[in-house]
């Protein structure tokens, strides 16, 4: 963990990217009951600048966003020689198949479904870290 300015430690970072508030709520109470502090991103064109700054253990990236596409974030993250190596846990809604497969291919470390997040968010989470 790192060590926050006054020599406390720092709970470690995960960024969020959702714009399902409901969704938002759920999981940063999960993950902070976790010990992670969470950044929601509405936005996914975003993800690396802010990858890049916060340095975060993993990302959880919805792919049911309303207004924006997802996978191209997700492909330029992985991309980018600096990012590559930053984990992603992206998920969809389960009739949403093409939108999995299209983050399978677009270099996400874990695929499921939006379903097994709201349920099992702690173990696809140490299943992401290989705990």
């Amino acid at each position: 963990m790192s060590r926050a300015p006054s020599g406390m430690l720092m709970e470690p970072m995960v960024i969020l990217v959702s714009d399902n508030v409901l969704l938002i709520s759920r999981i940063t109470n999960h993950l902070c009951q976790l010990n992670y502090r969470v950044m929601d991103l509405r936005d996914p064109h975003m993800l690396p600048a802010a990858v890049r700054e916060q340095q975060p253990m993993f990302v959880l990236l919805d792919l049911d966003l309303r207004n924006h596409d997802a996978v191209p974030a997700l492909a330029q993250l992985k991309s980018d020689a600096g990012l590559k190596h930053t984990l992603v846990l992206a998920f969809a809604h389960r009739a949403n198949e093409p939108l999995l497969e299209e983050a399978r291919g677009g270099g996400a470390d874990l695929v499921t479904t939006s379903e097994a997040v709201a349920s099992h968010l702690s173990p696809l989470v140490d299943q992401l870290l290989g705990v």
